[in-house]
């Protein structure tokens, strides 16, 4: 549109520094802006006029047993009327099967249905990056035991850098989180057109212990539940933030100390992430603390992260990705339950646990959280260490204004010695490769080729 211009979004850029994705409502570009999770645009033609609201907020449902013994069984009866309410369709559905315990569960109870023989798409990781992390083997169990159409696939790790540029065209913004979804997605599509995920499980049960850090801080409480000092949040510096010191630095890539060396010119001055974040918790739908921060995670990783890229690298391969865990009803009725109840310190999904134990085997119900983690600290150093050079070099970075040199004269140095700044220089690297192919050197058509080909 020749009227939108693609002028970036200083303050967009910082957060993703710091997160790894673009929250909403904003994107990387200053003239455009997303529409909330939940919400709806309408256009006047009459007057012009565009106005947005919210149509839907998260509450909770009420309906759980009165006797918490009874809620294992009452949450998989209605995970099972979820996932049934998901599988309307008129072309066959494919399940990804991580052996995982949400994939798992929902393969279980789509196959106990009936109907259809369910088809299931599992994928490994080749080589010493992978080792401890491959779930084929749990996957298998779950396969053999339903007696599923059962398809397996092994990527090596040197795939995902020859589809780099492929993924980031995709994605349409910068993104630094789990890129091996958009080959379970490509491998889905060879066989089915609708696909079922686990995504959302982790969020409702558990919240991968967010909550943890937070509650520990009395003080941290006090700002986040609204005291006198919550009053004054706005005005703490980041080590007495309780957001930053207890919630993103734990669980994100950028603390705003680093963050502050690392910013250039042009983002100098940009609020701290923090500030959304203490914003959107402001809302707080829920009496209980920890399903208070797990709705933080419901209005921005979840959708603006997650769910963001399940939709681009499923779409991206023809394929309808669907999430029966975040069925809103299902959703609602768990939260029901408080969070202090439905999640526990030393067992984050045990009711989960305990309501599919009697669907899934053993070993697959006392492993441990798994998931194939990016090599990025050894590409760096390796593979991508030409391409880092030349997207992170002191001109290009002093040029752009964007970020500054720091990252290559001091963190990308260091790291090619041997000391590990992945994290901070993975969410620089895939900013830059975004940049180079939405700013530098617009493409109409999804780039071919490696990172060093499009280079």
């Amino acid at each position: 549109l020749p009227h939108v211009t693609r002028a970036i979004d200083p303050q967009a850029v910082s957060d993703f520094l710091t997160l790894g994705y673009v929250p909403s409502p904003a994107s990387i570009f200053s003239d455009i802006r997303k529409l909330p999770a939940g919400h709806a645009l309408t256009l006047d033609l009459t007057g012009k006029q565009i106005t947005t609201r919210r149509y839907y907020t998260m509450k909770p449902r009420a309906g759980a047993p009165a006797d918490a013994k009874d809620w294992p069984g009452w949450v998989k009866t209605e995970l099972r009327a979820a996932v049934l309410r998901w599988t309307l369709s008129d072309v066959p559905i494919g399940c990804s099967l991580s052996g995982g315990l949400d994939s798992s569960a929902v393969v279980a109870l789509l196959a106990e249905s009936g109907g259809q023989r369910v088809k299931t798409f599992s994928l490994g990781f080749e080589g010493t990056e992978g080792v401890g992390l491959n779930e084929l083997p749990l996957a298998r169990q779950v396969a053999e035991r339903y007696g599923t159409d059962h398809h397996e696939s092994v990527l090596k790790p040197e795939e995902l850098l020859n589809d780099l540029p492929a993924m980031v065209w995709h994605l349409d913004e910068p993104y630094g989180g789990g890129l091996p979804s958009w080959y379970v997605f490509r491998f889905m599509a060879r066989d089915v057109r609708v696909g079922f995920t686990g995504t959302g499980g982790d969020e409702i049960f558990g919240d991968y212990g967010k909550w943890l850090p937070l509650e520990k801080s009395a003080f941290g409480r006090d700002v986040l539940e609204g005291g006198v000092i919550g009053r004054l949040a706005r005005t703490l510096p980041p080590f007495a933030d309780p957001i930053e010191k207890k919630y993103l630095r734990p669980f994100y890539y950028l603390s705003a100390e680093e963050k502050r060396s690392a910013l250039g010119p042009g983002l100098r001055g940009t609020l701290p992430t923090s500030q959304l974040f203490l914003s959107a918790f402001g809302a707080r739908p829920f009496d209980d603390f920890r399903d208070n921060v797990a709705a933080l995670d419901f209005v921005t990783q979840l959708p603006d992260e997650f769910l963001h890229m399940t939709d681009r690298f499923s779409m991206a391969h023809s394929l309808e990705a669907r999430v029966p865990f975040l069925d809103h009803e299902f959703v609602e009725k768990m939260f029901g339950i408080p969070g202090g109840l439905r999640t526990r310190l030393r067992d984050l999904k045990g009711l989960l646990r305990r309501a599919v134990s009697d669907l899934l085997p053993p070993d697959l119900l006392n492993a441990q959280k798994k998931g194939f983690v990016i090599p990025a600290a050894a590409w760096l150093r390796g593979p991508l260490k030409a391409a880092a050079e030349k997207l992170l070099s002191p001109d290009r970075l002093t040029a752009q204004g964007l970020l500054s040199p720091v990252y290559y004269q001091r963190l990308l140095k260091e790291h090619s010695e041997g000391r590990d700044h992945h994290k901070r220089l993975w969410n620089a690297f895939m900013f830059q490769l975004w940049h180079w192919i939405f700013i530098e050197h617009p493409v109409e058509a999804r780039p071919t080729g490696s990172v060093t080909d499009l280079l």
